[in-house]
């Protein structure tokens, strides 16, 4: 049967040979890089996205805060001609009880800080959260002079020149402060700047002529020291 020679039987379900090259080998450990290739490629792209994102919203925020801190500056401007009206209407050592108007803090200059401190850097932020905290301090104060200029105060308790001196003292301290910051906010400068307890900004003494010579050598004495000290504290 010498026709049969040249017939090759194949059998179904016996294994072939598989194909001698590299690529048939390894094709499993080729598909995982080009998907681990692929994963990183995404992911460098989100965090493209990302990074952008938060630039553009630092840059928005940063952009508002010349303005938020010019309402911080009318806010202690208001709280001075209200303490400036009470000390020129009552003499040094007499009683004071006229009403107190406490104005409200200006909640939009407030969140574009407070957003702000969440984009900026160690350093900046830190200034920025003095800066806040000074307020809160100051706001608290100047209500309870409110309360204790009011009708429920506690009978025999005097309120003179000399008790809001401080509050003065109070709202020229964010005047100042909001001074300082104002070159960062107008990028004249990178960061904000190390305060000199020396350098009182030019508007931190506006209103002056408004008050005493008492009240302006009381906060004279203390203004510079006490802004220092704020920002000193900012860690």
């Amino acid at each position: 049967m010498e026709w049969l020679d040249g017939l090759k039987i194949v059998f179904i379900g016996s294994e072939s040979p598989a194909p001698d090259n590299w690529f048939y080998h390894y094709q499993s450990l080729i598909a995982g890089i080009i998907a681990l290739i692929a994963a990183a490629i995404t992911t460098g792209m989100l965090i493209c996205h990302q990074n952008f994102v938060i630039r553009r919203r630092q840059v928005a925020l940063r952009s508002n805060l010349p303005l938020a801190l010019s309402k911080l500056h009318d806010y202690a401007d208001t709280c001075l001609f209200e303490l400036a009206r009470l000390i020129q209407n009552n003499q040094e050592h007499s009683d004071i009880q006229n009403q107190l108007c406490v104005p409200d803090l200006p909640q939009s200059s407030l969140e574009t800080i407070t957003g702000l401190i969440e984009f900026s850097n160690s350093g900046d932020a830190r200034f920025l959260q003095a800066l806040l905290r000074q307020l809160q301090i100051q706001h608290a104060r100047l209500r309870l002079t409110h309360v204790r200029l009011g009708p429920d105060r506690q009978r025999g308790a005097l309120i003179t020149r000399n008790n809001l001196r401080e509050d003065v003292l109070d709202a020229f301290i964010i005047k100042v402060m909001t001074d300082h910051i104002f070159g960062f906010a107008r990028y004249e400068v990178d960061a904000i700047p190390a305060y000199k307890s020396g350098s009182v900004e030019s508007g931190g003494f506006f209103l002056q002529d408004r008050f005493d010579t008492l009240t302006m050598q009381y906060v004279r004495e203390r203004l510079g020291r006490n802004v220092a000290d704020s920002f000193a504290d900012r860690a």
